[in-house]
């Protein structure tokens, strides 16, 4: 019979478990290494004595792998980095097991936080595993909201394969002169200076008739030639080598990236468009950037199959989990016009179950301090926050139409109250709303 992939990882996991107390004892740190094509290999710690042979276990292993077995083990004196592997940052258990997945893209769900003060200002990312749930229309009536509330608010298009909040914003002649792809190029070559920084932003005008004002990075600028865009793209994603040794990551220089635009341009908070899916950019925007992530959803089964296929994956690797899940907020997106009541509570139903299964803690009542809630506790992440769905809103560009405050409130309210409470609770600040009129024309 055919090895597949998962199964050679499981029956490979399960010989080594097996001889953790036998063969591989007193030989220090045993991690599996998967690499690219898939291939398991053992990377052992110590070199076993003269007295002790393995072929036994070699022969288990192969046995076991089939086409994904990746040969004989390798002993960490025999490797020039060992470090890289034995202490690498994207080692995990499974079930006592140590991994370390060599991988194309995705690393970033299964790594840690950056080593990141709490962010200042707050920020925000919104996200959707699946696209086509109102992210992006969420985020430019969030902006204006909260420019309402006399906020400075920064907003970064890091959807960089499908821009798109950047240009509902930003009119063609209010265009920036670069983006956040020119950035990502120009730092690989030591040249994302200051003055490239001002020249990533620009002013929406969606924030006229506010007290405060919104911030646009988008993923080009727009005052130039774009036909280098997709290449100044397949390079943005580079993980970079650092001088001495290292590579400054991807992860790690968008955040240096955020970082100086916060510096520069000094926001009281920031929105953060992610890209939808399982890519890179939303796994560093989620996972490592310190922001409160707010989650898309709708009420079918391939949106609750997906967030589950994530989650689960950080419920294997507790210590993600636990950095992620107190910043986590499901948004009950295009919820519809009729039978509304009994949506939402197979939503929140379905939402309960999602997390109870995954990022939950399973513990004795008395424990109060576990992580785990009631179905119906608002203060819980899986607590949808609503968005209706709205005829008016349907198709509505925010630059060349006008709706009513009470149009925007019947389909936004419940999710610009609550999310802007918990947003600006992050960075201590007060919410003090200087709006007024009926119509906002936008």
């Amino acid at each position: 019979m055919t090895v597949r992939f998962g199964d050679a990882m499981r029956g490979y996991l399960d010989v080594v478990r097996s001889a953790l107390g036998a063969e591989l004892a007193g030989l220090g740190q045993v991690v599996v290494v998967r690499d690219l094509r898939g291939r398991l290999r053992l990377v052992i710690e110590k070199r076993p004595t003269p007295q002790v042979t393995l072929a036994e276990l070699r022969q288990r292993l192969t046995e076991t792998a089939g086409p994904f077995s990746g040969g004989d083990p390798l002993f960490g004196q025999d490797l020039l980095a060992p470090d890289a592997i034995f202490k690498s940052a994207d080692l995990y258990l499974v079930e006592g097991v140590s991994v370390l997945e060599r991988v194309a893209m995705g690393a970033d769900w299964t790594r840690p936080p950056l080593p990141n003060r709490t962010p200042t200002p707050p920020r925000a990312t919104l996200y959707g595993i699946k696209g086509g749930v109102g992210r992006s229309l969420a985020l430019c009536v969030w902006a204006r909201h909260l420019a309402k509330l006399g906020k400075k608010v920064l907003v970064v298009d890091l959807d960089l394969e499908s821009p798109g909040v950047s240009s509902t914003l930003l009119p063609p002649e209010a265009g920036t002169t670069f983006g956040i792809v020119d950035w990502l190029v120009e730092d690989a070559v030591g040249c994302a200076d200051d003055e490239l920084v001002r020249q990533m932003v620009a002013s929406s005008p969606l924030a006229e008739g506010t007290s405060g004002s919104i911030l646009v990075a988008p993923c080009s600028g727009g005052k130039q030639d774009d036909d280098s865009y997709l290449a100044k793209l397949s390079r943005a994603y580079l993980d970079l080598p650092q001088t001495g040794g290292g590579l400054d990551s991807f992860a790690a220089r968008l955040a240096r990236m955020l970082d100086r635009l916060e510096a520069a341009h000094r926001p009281d908070v920031v929105l953060l468009d992610s890209r939808a899916g399982l890519h890179d950019v939303a796994a560093v925007a989620i996972t490592r950037l310190s922001a409160m992530t707010f989650l898309f959803a709708v009420g079918t089964r391939q949106t609750w199959d997906g967030y589950r296929m994530l989650l689960s994956q950080w419920q294997r690797q507790p210590a993600i989990g636990i950095e992620v899940r107190e910043r986590l907020r499901v948004v009950a997106a295009q919820v519809p016009e009729t039978g509304r009541e009994a949506y939402l509570r197979q939503f929140e139903q379905d939402a309960y179950d999602l997390f109870a299964d995954t990022l939950y803690e399973e513990a004795p009542a008395a424990q109060a301090d576990a992580f785990n809630f009631d179905i119906g506790a608002s203060e819980a992440p899986h607590y949808r926050l609503p968005i209706y769905w709205s005829r008016a809103l349907q198709d509505w560009n925010p630059l060349t139409h006008s709706v009513t405050e009470d149009q925007i409130q019947a389909a936004f309210g419940g999710f610009l109250r609550e999310a802007t409470e918990l947003l600006l609770d992050l960075g201590g600040s007060s919410i003090a709303d200087n709006s007024s009129g009926n119509e906002v024309i936008l």
